[in-house]
């Protein structure tokens, strides 16, 4: 996401690299959630109570993962914010709600 060429150099993928310094509101993510129950997202009451717990708690293992590979970033980074919204979309590993670890298998196993 900071540049995508240096990995595939025909890259179509825009650069993504302003997401670093953003930061995500963990606090606000619980009345997010309800907005969207609202509109007929099927989000469970506990998920939406706990929403701060589990979106710091699958940030924080994004960055571990990620400092494991020597890239330094910051939790609550919109660019954190948008691979735990990837991997969500079955690209990765998957986020168990109840409790703070990733799953081992991928979605649909």
């Amino acid at each position: 996401m900071m540049d995508p060429r240096a990995i595939a150099p025909g890259s179509l993928m825009p650069v993504y690299s302003w997401l670093k310094d953003g930061r995500v509101d963990f606090g606000r993510t619980a009345g997010k959630l309800a907005a969207l129950r609202t509109l007929g997202v099927p989000y469970p009451d506990d998920v939406v109570l706990r929403a701060a717990e589990l979106a710091t708690g699958q940030a924080e293992l994004i960055r571990a993962d990620l400092a494991e590979q020597d890239v330094q970033i910051a939790a609550d980074s919109e660019m954190i914010a948008l691979i735990a919204y990837l991997q969500r979309l079955g690209r990765g590993e998957q986020y168990d709600t109840s409790s703070p670890r990733l799953t081992i298998g991928k979605e649909g196993e």
